[in-house]
């Protein structure tokens, strides 16, 4: 379009705002923004859930600062994701139930994101894996489970 003698270029601010309000959108929607895995039940962190007294469930970080305090436990490595919502349900089982963590078991849940190289390790290639390990960190055995009930059954096999 040219106008007085120059030219003059029309942007199209509708198409951009539109594009703008459907990026934010979808973005907040990967976040996981208003998404609440937990149905509305307060349960305590994986670091705080215990049966009388004794941790059953602990972060990756709880149990790398002391591994010694796990003594006479198996090991088993919980491999899980905030975007994962068979992790997140399987998580809040855990911590909402601990008894569902077989008694002689530390179950140490560990972010499948932010631990890459303990991910490498293993050799873990999806979430939702379990992992036990020795008192010296060698692997005894791994599995892919999406419930609860596969951390018993994969201990058993």
């Amino acid at each position: 379009m040219v106008h007085h003698g120059k030219a003059r270029h029309t942007f199209p601010m509708r198409k951009l705002s539109v594009a703008l309000v459907s990026a934010v959108l979808c973005t907040m929607s990967f976040a996981g923004c208003g998404t609440d895995f937990t149905d509305g039940v307060n349960v305590p962190m994986p670091s705080e859930t215990s049966v009388a007294g004794t941790p059953r469930y602990i972060t990756y970080d709880t149990f790398s600062a002391d591994p010694q305090a796990y003594t006479g436990t198996k090991h088993v490595l919980f491999f899980t994701a905030d975007w994962c919502a068979e992790c997140l349900a399987t998580d809040v089982a855990y911590r909402k139930d601990p008894s569902l963590i077989p008694d002689d078991v530390t179950l140490i849940r560990t972010d499948f994101d932010l631990y890459e190289n303990i991910r490498q390790l293993y050799e873990v290639t999806i979430q939702h894996t379990f992992v036990q390990i020795d008192g010296s960190g060698t692997m005894i055995k791994r599995w892919a489970a999406s419930n609860p009930e596969s951390l018993t059954k994969g201990l058993m096999r």
